[in-house]
């Protein structure tokens, strides 16, 4: 049966994206690593592929290309992260939830040669006094991709609770690959 249903979806130019453990899911799904072991771009050339280890760094990341078939070493984390790819295929989202008061968000495309966009840094640049003091003087503050809008813009959440804001703050931002920052309503 699926092998009628792949040589239909070559005929209809549709991928078929396999169940298990490659599946991210519906577009615009989180992928969380270390619960999952491999998330597929939305075209499937590229998977960023988790390895754990009992020795330090216990998790890596690395991204797969699969039509050059080669392999290169992302970065390292130690609590967990999620994933967001963007629907071009051509970058993804990665919030690393390194502690337990704090987590960063960073746009890293599949070029190498282009540089990782941290959204913390560039969002501190673009709010006002009053909002980088809630960012930067409250003791659990997080940032945390939400879905892509388009290929080149990110909407994000920051929350968090702490001397500023004792009852907590939660805030979205859209952020495009140009620089630009806007605070959104929900």
């Amino acid at each position: 049966m699926l092998g009628r249903m792949a040589k239909t979806a070559v005929l209809l130019g549709t991928l078929i994206v396999p169940s298990g453990p490659l599946y991210a899911g519906p577009p615009q799904a989180k992928v969380s690593f270390p619960q999952h072991s491999r998330a597929a771009a939305p075209d499937g050339r590229f998977v960023i592929a988790g390895e754990d280890s009992d020795a330090e760094p216990h998790h890596t990341v690395f991204l797969e290309d699969r039509q050059l078939r080669t392999r290169r070493k992302l970065f390292s984390y130690e609590r967990h992260i999620d994933l967001l790819w963007n629907p071009d295929s051509k970058s993804f989202s990665l919030t690393d939830y390194g502690g337990s008061d704090y987590s960063r968000c960073n746009i890293v495309s599949v070029d190498q040669t282009v540089p990782t966009i941290r959204v913390w840094d560039e969002l501190l640049k673009a709010l006002t006094e009053k909002e980088r003091k809630s960012l930067l003087e409250n003791n659990h503050v997080y940032i945390a991709a939400v879905q892509w809008i388009g290929a080149s813009t990110l909407k994000v959440k920051v929350w968090g609770y702490g001397d500023v804001n004792p009852s907590g703050f939660s805030r979205f931002y859209s952020y495009d690959t140009k620089g630009r920052i806007k605070r959104l309503n929900n």
